[in-house]
């Protein structure tokens, strides 16, 4: 069965490109996790199609407007909304409260206006949604333990620490019926990220969604899940070292009671929800009971009131409804309208620059290396132990732990002089230093290496795009000067080096394009007995920006390649019983590509 009148939106903000120290890619994990609970039939069972999954560069400001007005033009009365956002709240430069965003930009470490979603924009969004029941989740303020590739730089520690102000938060009990708010902490704490591979947070709610909180007649109730909520998080922060205090807190209208969320364990015949059943929570929880009239208070002051003119410097969006001007009105407009504008008499609707805002291709290139950098960043460990495949942080930072990979080719060096002086032949030693593999590729346009499975080319592939990203990217611990580490003591030894000497890398952070053969030849390759070609390769690359919700990034890829160059890293040969045709296949769009 399926939870038809359940609709989502889900938001991570991965990556700040205008502000990457502060950028947290375990929000679009977190966003993802969720996002499969609540689709999964034997879980939640909301219809796939209603629910919005926004991250990195989709997490921008007009991306999540744009979302948000599709709740409000795709949810009825009768429906259940839910609002996912992990991300940094911060205040703007104009003293307001923001939501950031991932192109959010900042000055003297604060929002400038119109780069994030502010609280009047926030509220007016909300206001437009018709459900009649909306929970809204905002985590934010986070700290603790990431893994070492990803981590926050100190400069950031202190960006993004405001929680959702009590103010905002009321006010959105007052922009509709059955509006609750779940914030990940208390006013003064933080949400812990932890050791696992999605936030603290993150992992009590997913597990509160597969089933752990309470059943009420085949549903998970808003406060049935507040409490697992709040007891799960407690209780992990409480195990952390040293102990940390985290707090998620609920904030409800007095006398509003609970409402079902989702399915319990995708049951097939639920009953009537129970609101009562629903309604006992800890003693010891966190929770804000506000007043309806204090929750219109405080969203009539977050209101414009015109009287008569007005000057909207953003966008006009009413979320579907009619933007209507009063008699003798004048409304200039620096945005978009995204609805029907009607005038009395005499009115005037100036728009300026109502063109539809674009992603800054420079956004796009750098949510395209971010994205790259996560998958290959990750040395997964199910390979190595299975006893660590079943643990949720089965996995080592790339970076890290990555030693060079040495080649069966040696270091070549003049062996003797004959007697008139003149250099011999040269010979290649038993005894001379083995090249590592960057050394190879550092003199070599194309490159091929050859090895038994295990022995580290895949390894090698990845660290080489972990590095080229790293770079582009400005991160201070997977970059060139990672990726020109020394070879081993005993390596350099053999080449009569006493001090350390970094292996050669003589270009610029060239863009890294990471093709997995054995995924190229099962769903880019042309049938058997056809002819491959480049055409081939870039479908496929095209394919896998579109699965990444990059596609928008793929004429930039191709200029830069075709202008600037590039470099195509292929990971891996196709084996199977057509392994030798494949193969030649393979070959002739690789070769063909590299033509250009």
């Amino acid at each position: 069965m399926a939870f038809t009148q359940g609709h989502a939106l889900i938001i991570g903000v991965g990556h700040y490109f205008y502000i990457p120290e502060a950028s947290i890619p375990i929000s679009v994990k977190d966003a993802h996790e969720l996002r499969e609970v609540l689709c999964n039939e034997r879980f939640c069972g909301y219809p796939e199609k209603q629910v919005i999954l926004l991250q990195d560069h989709l997490a921008s400001r007009e991306g999540i407007l744009q979302a948000l007005r599709q709740l409000a033009q795709t949810t009825r009365p009768e429906d259940t909304a839910l609002i996912y956002y992990s991300g940094h709240g911060e205040y703007g430069t104009d003293g307001s409260f923001y939501m950031t965003t991932s192109d959010a930009r900042t000055a003297g470490g604060k929002i400038v206006p119109e780069t994030a979603i502010g609280e009047k924009e926030l509220l007016a969004a909300l206001k437009a949604i018709p459900a009649g029941k909306l929970i809204f989740f905002f985590n934010a303020c986070h700290s603790g333990e990431v893994s070492p590739h990803l981590g926050i730089a100190n400069a950031a520690q202190d960006f993004g620490s405001a929680n959702l102000p009590q103010a905002t938060a009321d006010a959105i009990l007052g922009s509709g019926s059955g509006r609750v708010i779940v914030t990940a902490c208390r006013e003064g704490q933080k949400s812990w990220i932890g050791k696992g591979e999605i936030s603290i947070f993150a992992q009590a709610l997913v597990k509160g969604l597969k089933g752990e909180a309470r059943n009420n007649a085949g549903y998970i109730g808003a406060f049935g899940l507040y409490e697992y909520l709040f007891e799960a998080v407690k209780e992990a922060t409480g195990r952390l070292k040293p102990v940390c205090e985290q707090d998620p807190e609920l904030t409800v209208l007095n006398g509003i009671g609970p409402f079902p969320v989702a399915l319990c364990r995708g049951a097939s015949q639920p009953q009537s929800f129970n609101p009562q059943a629903d309604e006992d929570l800890p003693e010891d929880a966190c929770v804000r009971q506000v007043s309806e009239r204090a929750s219109q208070k405080a969203f009539n002051r977050f209101n414009i009131h015109t009287g008569g003119g007005a000057f909207i410097g953003g966008n006009v969006n009413t979320g579907g409804g009619d933007f209507v001007g009063r008699d003798q009105n004048k409304v200039e407009v620096r945005g978009s309208v995204n609805a029907p504008v009607m005038v009395g008499n005499h009115n005037t609707l100036q728009v300026i620059d109502a063109q539809r805002p674009t992603v800054d291709p420079g956004a796009l290139r750098r949510s395209y290396l971010n994205t790259l950098f996560e998958t290959v960043g990750a040395l997964q460990l199910n390979g190595i132990d299975p006893k660590a495949a079943s643990e949720s942080s089965a996995s080592l930072s790339l970076g890290a732990v990555y030693t060079a990979l040495l080649t069966e080719t040696r270091e070549q060096a003049p062996d003797r002089k004959d007697r008139r002086g003149i250099e011999a032949a040269i010979q290649v030693r038993e005894d001379a230093r083995r090249l590592s593999a960057l050394e190879m590729l550092n003199q070599e346009k194309r490159l091929v290496l050859l090895g038994d499975p295990g022995s580290g080319k895949s390894t090698f592939v990845n660290f080489v795009a972990l590095c080229l990203a790293g770079e582009a990217l400005g991160n201070e611990k997977a970059n060139l000067a990672l990726l020109k580490s020394p070879l081993p003591a005993e390596e350099q030894a053999l080449s009569g080096q006493k001090e350390p000497v970094l292996q050669p890398w003589e270009h610029h952070a060239l863009l890294p394009v990471r093709v997995v053969l054995r995924d190229f030849a099962a769903r880019g390759l042309p049938a058997a007995g056809h002819k491959a070609n480049a055409g081939h390769l870039w479908d496929f690359i095209k394919s896998g920006l579109e699965n990444g919700h990059l596609q928008d990034f793929a004429p930039s890829l191709e200029k830069e390649l075709r202008e600037q160059g590039g470099l195509l890293l292929v990971d891996g040969r196709e084996a199977g019983p057509e392994a030798e045709q494949r193969r030649g296949q393979i070959r002739q769009a690789v070769e063909d590509f590299a033509r250009g």
